[in-house]
């Protein structure tokens, strides 16, 4: 799939976690095709109370080699 995101989160609170998420990384990366390499910058906005991150809510702009797309 062209353009398909993966995100990984993980609680590394120890060295044996992050060994252990390291390790599942390098399995994935055997696995798929050579990735594509993307220039991306993302913003994240919010209000000036920081209503947004109160609530554990995340407002992104995305440009990624000149398209845009905003994710709430």
């Amino acid at each position: 799939m062209k353009n398909m995101e993966t995100e990984f989160k993980w609680d590394a609170n120890t060295p044996r976690a992050f060994a252990r998420m390291l390790g599942a990384a390098a399995r994935v990366a055997a696995r798929v095709a050579a990735p594509d390499k993307l220039h991306l910058r993302d913003v994240y906005l919010d209000h000036a109370d920081l209503s947004f991150e109160s609530q554990k809510i995340a407002f992104r702009v995305r440009n990624t080699d000149g398209a845009f797309e905003a994710t709430f």
